[in-house]
């Protein structure tokens, strides 16, 4: 499927380079956004973004153009949508997933580049001074999200990580991950996950090893196969924690993260002033600010589990 799927896509931006070869580029300020995969969590941040950008005056179709084009979670085929976005001569790249902004980060120097749902390029090891970039990043604080594990286990002592180390934003996500536990006397299992086909495999080795949790943090194959992870989760009762709070509606216990809604706001306003010439305030790369905890009910109880009444209230949601 995933190879039909970079078929398609490399006939449509064939299709579009050719297109654009014959025609002008339209007078309207025309936005390439890219996107890394199909995700619902994705697509609230997008939706969100363009809200913001018609709540500015800015309405896709009078004001500007808006071409969308998704990755369908292949590393590979990001290049060849922003060679699409170069052939048709657009004003600005908009990018969702880390690879996407490092990608365009570094393919576009001469306009701006907008990234929204990723790490910021710090965190992730570029170099600022030589990127064209703004953006709202996730500052991924995993202090937090460990304290509200260990407040629903507190006797966890092993964390199950299955993890793409291909990608840049799963690495560092990891990285900070294992970190934490350190500090926290925590054993962290990390186990990487080659492709999505991989994660149930994966997901059975690492029930083995006796942890009392999995871990989901900023992975898009993980994503991708969630489902699987679910399965495994659910028929051993142990928990799953993600960062993406929006997920526990898969059948996660608990999510611990930014709002993907408020992420896609804070870029889309970003996006407004650049494209009316408005002096942007510092930070130009900042972090997203809305954290959210959203508590499934009815996993907690399939697995056996309840939650403090202490952290109920201060969660955002709780999925009964």
């Amino acid at each position: 499927m995933m190879k039909i799927r970079t078929l398609i896509i490399l006939m449509f931006c064939g299709l579009l380079l050719t297109s654009c070869s014959r025609s002008a580029k339209s007078d309207l300020y025309t936005i390439g956004f890219v996107q890394i995969t199909e995700n619902p969590l994705l697509d609230e941040a997008r939706s969100a973004l363009i809200a913001t950008l018609q709540d500015s005056g800015l309405v896709d179709g009078r004001d500007i153009r808006i071409i969308y084009r998704n990755a369908q979670g292949e590393i590979a085929n990001i290049n060849l949508i922003l060679q699409s976005f170069r052939s048709a001569r657009v004003d600005m790249v908009i990018t969702s997933g880390t690879p996407c902004m490092i990608a365009a980060a570094q393919a576009f120097r001469d306009i701006p580049v907008v990234f929204t749902v990723a790490f910021s390029p710090e965190q992730i090891g570029l170099t600022l001074s030589d990127l064209n970039v703004v953006g709202v990043y996730d500052p991924l604080d995993m202090e937090y999200f460990i304290e509200i594990i260990q407040t629903i286990l507190p006797d966890c002592h092993r964390l199950g990580l299955p993890y793409n180390p291909a990608e840049a934003n799963s690495r560092f996500a990891a990285e900070r991950l294992a970190a934490e536990c350190h500090k926290k006397n925590l054993i962290v299992e990390a186990t990487m996950v080659a492709s999505s086909n991989d994660l149930l495999q994966t997901s059975q080795a690492l029930v083995r090893k006796n942890i009392d949790a999995f871990l989901v943090a900023a992975d898009n194959t993980v994503a991708l196969a969630f489902d699987a992870l679910v399965r495994v989760s659910h028929t051993n009762k142990i928990p799953i924690f993600i960062t993406e709070p929006g997920e526990v509606r898969k059948g996660a216990l608990a999510g611990i993260g930014i709002s993907y809604a408020n992420w896609g706001r804070e870029s889309g306003a970003l996006t407004a002033s650049i494209i009316k010439g408005q002096t942007l305030t510092k930070p130009l790369i900042r972090p997203a600010t809305q954290k959210n905890i959203i508590l499934n009910f009815k996993v907690a109880q399939q697995l056996g589990l309840t939650f403090p009444p202490e952290l109920m209230q201060k969660a955002t949601e709780i999925i009964q």
